[in-house]
């Protein structure tokens, strides 16, 4: 087991989930409340290994209450000084956090998910 999966199976006992665990793809996903949902993947194979921690909710807004939405609420003294990427499909508003793999930690991990938790309410 490395590291990002150790970080992961511990965050699962936390929560309750004691077989939390990457897929074959070193992805995971986890639906939450209120139709979020939170997801995980581990990107080994970049020059600069990272983890992208991601969580999506549905919306009920027209596209363009959408996009002004998600472009007002990141903000860089937000978020713990990892890139926030914003995103949306058709009925779902996206954040992502990309953690360098050398800081991902269970903290980090927590404070990211907070952090998630925070632009999606």
């Amino acid at each position: 087991m490395n590291w990002v999966e150790q970080v992961i199976s511990e965050f699962g006992k936390n929560i309750g989930i004691y077989s939390l665990m990457l897929d074959h793809n070193q992805r995971l996903s986890l639906g939450l409340h209120n139709g979020k949902t939170l997801m995980l993947a581990h990107l080994s194979d970049l020059p600069i290994p990272e983890v992208i921690v991601s969580m999506s909710a549905p919306s009920n807004y027209t596209p363009a209450h959408f996009l002004f939405d998600m472009l007002q609420k990141p903000h860089f003294e937000s978020t713990p000084g990892w890139t926030l990427q914003t995103g949306i499909s058709d009925d779902k508003l996206f954040f992502t956090l990309r953690i360098p793999e050398r800081a991902f930690r269970l903290s980090t991990l927590e404070n990211s998910i907070d952090t998630l938790e925070k632009f999606l309410t």
